[in-house]
């Protein structure tokens, strides 16, 4: 931080996630109000990052991953984010650019229906496969962080593997914060 490598918004977002030596530096604790509606506050990727986790504890994606050479991909590219988890290796192009497409789409979506209202979600594009694919767009993830307190509020994630408001922060903060400190 001294050295101006790490910039303050990821310290403080790094003491939001619970790191003790980011919140001794950083003089913070948690954020007032939800911990998860106070993460689209640390920019648009933080808030892309974090539902992507949300998104991949999905039980489609575990069901897509039990498959022998399956893989999960996910990335943050502009304003849009997805994730695929891929049934068969030979599925990987074709789930990547899916998974693309509803994050452009989601981005439309949101801007009709206002954040929060979902996140595009596919599961399979050919009869038989298990792929699943999502996407979500920076101006939907704040909402959608917004009803994580409550993960039964989004449809989307119903079908989730053991799903609670605890689950998933704890999952979020594991993959956001080595994020949070990468210089």
């Amino acid at each position: 931080m001294r050295a101006g490598d790490l910039p303050a918004e990821r310290l403080r977002l790094a003491a939001h996630l619970g790191d003790p030596d980011a919140r001794q530096v950083a003089g913070a604790t948690t954020a007032p109000g939800d911990w998860f509606a106070a993460l689209g506050g640390f920019g648009p990727e933080a808030a892309l990052r974090a539902v992507l986790v949300a998104v991949r504890l999905a039980r489609p994606f575990h069901r897509a991953l039990e498959s022998p050479g399956a893989r999960a991909e996910a990335a943050v590219e502009g304003e849009q984010a997805w994730a695929a988890a891929v049934c068969a290796p030979d599925h990987g192009t074709a789930a990547v650019e899916r998974a693309r497409g509803l994050a452009r789409q989601q981005q439309a979506f949101a801007e009709r229906f206002g954040p929060g209202s979902g996140v595009s979600w596919h599961v399979g594009w050919t009869p038989g496969c298990a792929c699943a694919c999502a996407g979500v767009s920076a101006v939907d993830a704040p909402g959608v962080l917004a009803r994580l307190s409550d993960p039964r509020a989004l449809p989307w994630l119903g079908d989730a593997v053991d799903l609670t408001a605890d689950g998933v922060r704890a999952a979020i903060a594991a993959d956001l914060l080595p994020w949070a400190l990468a210089v």
